[in-house]
């Protein structure tokens, strides 16, 4: 998995897993918004925002301790929501998080319009991926600086695709609010790392160096669609283990 991506604030901007699901492969405005925006597309989107309204899903229920948080397709046209289960400490609005004044670990899911081939140098090198998960899945894993795994075959949700992770590299200097030094500056003047450009325009933008994401492509009734889950490197173990129980609890509404 738009505050968004670390720690730091700024008003009004939008918006890991390794392990189980691997394995079993094999063997601010809104949550995760902004007004921070790469020119000309608006909105970027980490993966956390200061807005954390619990949100409940009537059609589910949770264990005692546990709670039915809801979630929004990021540039999903009709807004479909998504429900997870999680255990106290985790918020839902439009993003899932990890409670707490500077960004831990979250959760979003988004239609993906175009693919910097690199993450840091984003101007001129944004791509269109095809339509298909093997489209996006190849575009990914050739963008630069992000030394992302070999995709392997996954079923979430119900829903085939592909899994891989990827991170930002652990040396990169990040100064201000997600500041990242030499990377390409959006319209109002920060230098962001970005992974995508959203089909809102939004931007999946990151906060800290060493971020590491957890990706889901799928094919979900038709869109290739991405859920991204995603932790600072001072994640604690048990936080980073919470995300991944929450990502196996993944559903998405009826279109």
């Amino acid at each position: 998995m738009e505050q968004n991506g670390s720690g730091v604030m700024r008003p009004a901007r939008r918006i890991a897993l390794t392990s189980c699901l691997v394995v079993a492969a094999c063997s601010s405005a809104p949550a995760l918004e902004s007004s921070r925006s790469p020119s000309p597309a608006p909105t970027p989107s980490s993966l956390a925002s200061p807005v954390r309204t619990a949100s409940t899903s009537p059609s589910r229920s949770a264990p005692d301790g546990m709670s039915v948080l809801t979630g929004v397709i990021q540039g999903d046209p009709g807004s479909r929501p998504f429900t997870v289960v999680a255990p106290a400490g985790w918020s839902g609005s439009e993003n899932i998080l990890a409670d707490g004044d500077s960004f831990i670990a979250g959760m979003k899911v988004a239609l993906v319009g175009q693919v910097p081939t690199d993450p840091c140098h984003w101007k001129g090198s944004l791509v269109t991926p095809g339509p298909t998960v093997d489209d996006l899945v190849e575009v990914f894993v050739g963008q630069r600086l992000r030394d992302a795994s070999t995709a392997v075959d996954v079923t979430l949700a119900g829903y085939p695709g592909k899994y891989l992770e990827w991170s930002v590299p652990v040396d990169m200097v990040v100064t201000g609010d997600a500041d990242f030094q030499g990377c390409d500056e959006t319209a109002e003047g920060h230098t962001d790392f970005i992974s995508w450009i959203g089909r809102d325009g939004g931007h999946r933008y990151h906060k800290v160096a060493g971020e590491m994401d957890r990706l889901w492509i799928l094919n979900v009734d038709g869109q290739t669609t991405v859920v991204d889950a995603a932790y600072a490197p001072s994640a604690p173990t048990r936080i980073r283990g919470e995300l991944l129980e929450i990502v196996e609890t993944l559903e998405f509404e009826a279109p």
